[in-house]
């Protein structure tokens, strides 16, 4: 069966889903939040120190990963409903994180001498 991606990115279905701004405003508002805060506080001086570290590895690589493995999972109508709309704009939040975390120089060597 061959697939036609044109077709695909052309129906209703696939705009309504993945493309409209109702089902991306989340994630820009975290773009734009995370944006002017670094703007405003870019010569803020976070002290890596491991604790920091953890923190931010958490948001920036494992919570990502658990809500990628989570939406492979078969959920009921009900529960898809309910965790979807928040599936996205987390991984949203945790990228903003990581970014922001990496801009004040988080998970730099501390991380990597703390054993």
């Amino acid at each position: 069966m061959d697939l036609d991606a044109v077709q695909i990115f052309k129906t209703d279905e696939f705009y309504v889903m993945y493309a409209s701004l109702y089902v991306n405003f989340a994630s820009y508002a975290i773009g734009v939040i995370f944006g002017s805060f670094y703007y405003e506080y870019k010569n803020l001086k976070i002290e890596s120190n491991v604790r920091n570290n953890i923190i931010w590895a958490c948001f920036s690589f494992i919570l990502p990963a658990f809500l990628i493995y989570m939406c492979t999972l078969q959920y009921s109508v009900l529960w898809a409903a309910i965790i979807g709309p928040f599936a996205k704009p987390t991984i949203s939040l945790c990228l903003a994180i990581g970014i922001l975390g990496m801009t004040f120089g988080l998970g730099g060597k501390h991380v990597l001498t703390a054993a």
